[in-house]
């Protein structure tokens, strides 16, 4: 649905009233009418830790005509169901931007996947086992968070949760297929030849970038390790036709660009450092590859020229920037409590926050249009304890959010002179560098 005012509002209304009730007496949460009803419950406890991440139980139940006391013994198994299902629900709610770049606006979507860690307490250890090892936050229990979102639209498609431990590419595999003539931008932990074949044959576009031990075949030549290929040349930018592959192959065209040393020699220091983390040595080919931008797409050349291909490869790093938001500003993954139930209700209850966050500042488009999202969201959160009082009456509501659509237009458009901006190097592809 494309998103407006009263598009929104009839969203909210209906997600924060009649739904939230239903769905507080399907779960168990309320089972007779008495002080407490569904819709209460889901945005004091949703607007009230959007607002502020840190809250308490006792802070928020000064807003519900509960006690501190009482509030705490509603947070159980019921509340975590009820939070659950309201996630689920709301995610169907898929709310899109009128305006994206014109470079976006070629596809019918632009899809970002990628996952992130989340910390659980022990005792979710049987449901959500951890990644083990040094690192104390994830290694009993931790969850892994799916994302898939479509960064023209600016609607999330998935929110799936998995064990820690589960693997990128298992975690991708479980998601709804993509849409013909829809956009891929993947990271080289989800790259799969036999995905990438499949994914031509459905029509999907796809952009990734490829993993260091890759093994490449030119036409009419035999295979090559692509990092030794690399080695070899003398131009700074490559556009050529390859096999990437040996037990999938998957045709492609493969682009490099060679970068500066100051450049590479980042790269490698992150690389170290990772691999000592790891307890690792970097092989020969993992350093080579850091004097290299690579990528390989399925976009032809007559479709798209290399710097329209960089910029959109470049547009992947709004979804480190998205799950930055999503913890820092929303909360993600923290919480004062220490108890199974306590952590998956504010877990579930905050996911929801930063929806309704990422709809409101739809209202101003698409995320790569207008001021950064960054300042957007935070202009949303301020006035969410606003959108929530006025959740009882539709025209207040619309009112609210008319002047909150008023207030992200006048944010100021960042431009860069020596460091572009990725809207920027969206409308100017040959700034790209």
């Amino acid at each position: 649905m494309r998103i407006s005012v009263p598009a929104l509002a009839d969203c909210l209304q209906t997600l924060f009233s009649p739904d939230a009730d239903r769905l507080a007496h399907t779960t168990g949460l309320i089972q007779r009418q008495r002080q407490l009803n569904g819709h209460d419950f889901a945005r004091v406890l949703v607007f009230g830790w959007t607002e502020n991440p840190d809250a308490s139980l006792d802070e928020l139940a000064d807003d519900l005509p509960l006690s501190p006391q009482a509030l705490h013994q509603r947070i159980n198994n019921d509340a975590v169901a009820f939070f659950a299902a309201l996630f689920r629900l709301a995610l169907t709610r898929a709310l899109t931007a009128n305006s994206t770049p014109a470079l976006l606006a070629r596809f019918q979507a632009v899809y970002i996947d990628d996952c992130t860690y989340l910390p659980l307490p022990a005792q979710l250890a049987d449901q959500f086992p951890g990644c083990g090892g040094s690192t104390p936050q994830v290694a009993r229990a931790a969850l892994k968070l799916f994302i898939r979102w479509d960064v023209a639209g600016g609607s999330l498609v998935e929110l799936a949760m998995h064990p820690a431990r589960t693997n990128d590419r298992t975690a991708q595999a479980a998601a709804k297929p993509l849409p013909a003539n829809s956009l891929k931008l993947a990271d080289r932990g989800f790259y799969d030849g036999a995905v990438l074949s499949a994914d031509t044959q459905a029509k999907v576009w796809w952009i990734t970038r490829v993993p260091a031990n890759l093994s490449i075949r030119l036409p009419g030549q035999r295979y090559q390790a692509l990092a030794a290929f690399l080695g070899r040349q003398r131009q700074d930018v490559l556009d050529i036709d390859v096999t990437a592959g040996v037990k999938e192959p998957v045709p492609g065209r493969l682009l490099a660009w060679r970068v500066n040393p100051a450049v590479r020699r980042k790269r490698l220091a992150r690389l170290q450092k990772r691999c000592a983390k790891l307890g690792r040595v970097a092989s020969a080919a993992q350093r080579r590859m850091c004097s290299w931008t690579v990528l390989l797409t399925n976009l032809p050349r007559s479709s798209l020229s290399p710097q329209e291909v960089l910029v959109l490869a470049r547009v992947r790093w709004q979804m480190e920037l998205l799950i930055k938001r999503f913890k820092s500003q929303g909360g993600v993954g923290k919480s004062r409590g220490h108890l199974r139930d306590r952590v998956l209700c504010e877990l579930y209850a905050k996911l929801v926050g930063q929806l309704v966050v990422l709809w409101g500042q739809l209202l101003s488009g698409g995320p790569l249009s207008g001021a950064g999202c960054w300042r957007r969201a935070k202009r949303v959160r301020r006035q969410v304890r606003r959108l929530c009082e006025a959740l009882g009456n539709g025209r207040r509501l619309q009112r609210e959010l008319r002047q909150l659509r008023h207030q992200l237009r006048r944010l100021r458009v960042t431009t860069r002179r020596t460091k572009p901006t990725t809207q920027q190097l969206l409308l100017q592809p040959a700034l790209v560098t």
